[in-house]
């Protein structure tokens, strides 16, 4: 899933469509196959024309995403009995710790996290909703001139018709 979003491997088809909703577990087989498409999601909101501003908090989310991915990874290693060794692998082998694990994910530091994730997109929304009013905002004003501007030439070419 990380290396989709950041463009490392192909995303799937359909990729924003609950994919991860109809991936079983017990069977390697993917719901829908790739696309030969490879490119982070930070470029895609680039070319859907996204403002600075707005990719600025989708990156921080991602960085502060990508804090709590650690802790996962180190959870779920460690519910495996798998440790980091000096190297900063995962290699080093000792009594799976079940409990410790489960309660990485709970604590005050990884509830902070969400936290600190949540934030930016939330201003991300805000200010991605505000764009989008403004833009409606102005096309319902260039609407309207240009309805009274047609209505002004429907008014001036009868009244040319009927000099």
């Amino acid at each position: 899933m990380l290396d989709i979003r950041n463009g490392r491997i192909a995303r799937p088809e359909r990729y924003h469509d609950l994919y991860w909703k109809l991936v079983d577990p017990n069977t390697p087989q993917k719901p829908r196959p790739d696309t030969n498409e490879i490119i982070a999601l930070t470029d895609l909101l680039r070319q859907a024309g996204f403002t600075e501003q707005e990719l600025e908090l989708v990156l921080e989310a991602e960085k502060q995403s990508n804090a709590l991915v650690l802790i996962e990874a180190e959870a779920m290693n460690m519910a495996q009995g798998r440790y980091l060794d000096a190297q900063g692998t995962y290699a080093r082998l000792d009594t799976p710790n079940r409990e410790r694990a489960s309660q990485m994910l709970y604590d005050d530091k990884y509830t902070q996290g969400i936290i600190a994730t949540a934030k930016p997109l939330d201003e991300f929304a805000v200010l991605v909703e505000q764009r989008l009013a403004n833009l409606v905002q102005a096309a319902q004003k260039a609407e309207r001139y240009a309805g009274m501007l047609f209505l002004s030439l429907m008014v001036l070419s009868l009244a040319l018709i009927g000099l």
